[in-house]
C-alpha cells in the first residue's frame, strides 16, 4: 500500500479490532498510544518517529508488535519482551 500521514486516532474507537496490520505504508509522526489495547499491532516499514508510548509499558492484551524499520527511539517496554513475536 501506499498510505501516508498520521495513523488516525479513529482507528482506536473499534472496540473489536484485535490485529492491525499497516505495514509496509508511509505513514508518519508518533504511534497512537491506544495501539497497544490491541493483541497484535503491525507497523512494520513505515516513518513512524518517536519513542513507544508510556501505555504499552504496561498493556497486557499486546501479544505481537512489529515496529522494525521506522524511527522510533528510546527503550523496548518491558511488556513487549513477553510477546509471542
Amino acid at each position: 500500500n501506499s498510505f501516508r500521514g498520521h495513523i488516525p486516532l479513529s482507528i482506536c474507537n473499534r472496540s473489536s479490532l484485535v490485529l492491525l496490520d499497516l505495514g509496509s505504508n508511509n505513514f508518519t509522526g508518533p504511534i497512537p498510544q491506544c495501539l497497544s489495547n490491541l493483541r497484535i499491532v503491525n507497523l512494520r516499514k513505515n516513518n513512524l518517529a518517536g519513542s513507544i508510548p508510556d501505555k504499552f509499558y504496561a498493556s497486557s492484551s499486546l501479544r505481537a508488535f512489529d515496529g522494525g524499520y521506522n524511527r522510533v527511539t528510546g527503550k523496548i517496554p518491558r511488556s513487549l519482551i513477553n510477546c509471542s513475536s
